[in-house]
């Protein structure tokens, strides 16, 4: 599994250094790591991450970043996009970096910008092998099987390629929609929301994979899945897409 990582931070040089200190490590690592965009700008990570579907990036971020959105923020607008994130801030403030971990967009580890350069680059270093195993670990976990039966044929497919279920236009019939195929099979909604409860009801007749939702549109209530089809859910749904996000 290759790790997208990306850094976002304000000051050039500071920037250029810790892209450099990546990079060089990448270059012997580029079986586990790719390098996404460094950038000042924290629009353009969000327009990489959603362009490029990132799931389980790692993520390098400076607290103040003297634009219209924090690092912060900017955290909370990745993990909207990319629920298995995993950011370490970069801070000149300890009690910023320490109040940021207490926040509800998780930090996986801060970085101090006032230390040497050797102990500097060696926490980029150890942050990036432990970040991207925390994710190998996650995704593992989230790795079940989705049963469904096709005649006398039992079909086993990992949860993770589920995008949505659906009712079908044949009664007692719904569709299942994956990554790569459409199946057809005799069930309910209900009997498979209870049997796979990490499912999301996004109204009567759907349920949704909440880790292959790419976009959320809240005012329109609508979300946008990773195969580019955009789905309803009721607006008294809203408070529960949100705690499951």
């Amino acid at each position: 599994m290759t790790t997208t990582v990306l850094i976002c931070e304000d000051d050039l040089y500071q920037l250029q250094q810790v892209d450099s200190i990546i990079r060089n490590y990448i270059i012997f690592h580029d079986e586990q790591f790719k390098l996404g965009i460094p950038t000042q700008n924290p629009f353009d990570i969000l327009q990489y991450v959603n362009k490029f579907s990132i799931n389980g990036g790692i993520y390098f971020l400076d607290i103040d970043l003297k634009s219209s959105i924090n690092g912060i923020e900017l955290a909370k607008k990745i993990k909207e996009l990319d629920i298995d994130a995993r950011f370490i801030f970069i801070t000149t403030h300890d009690e910023m970096a320490i109040s940021a971990m207490q926040l509800e967009i998780r930090a996986f580890d801060f970085i101090l910008k006032d230390q040497k350069l050797d102990e500097f680059m060696d926490q980029i270093r150890n942050s990036l092998i432990k970040a991207q195993k925390d994710i190998e670990i996650t995704k593992n976990n989230h790795k079940q099987l989705f049963s469904f039966s096709i005649g006398n044929t039992t079909n086993n497919i990992n949860m993770d390629d589920v995008i949505y279920i659906t009712t079908s236009d044949i009664p007692h019939q719904v569709d299942l929609y994956t990554i790569d195929s459409k199946f057809s099979f005799y069930s309910n909604l209900n009997d498979i929301g209870n049997k796979y409860s990490n499912l999301f009801r996004s109204k009567r007749s759907c349920l949704v994979n909440p880790i292959n939702i790419r976009n959320i549109n809240y005012s329109k209530h609508t979300l946008e899945l990773i195969n580019g089809v955009i789905i309803k859910f009721s607006l008294r749904k809203s408070k529960e897409l949100r705690s499951i996000l």
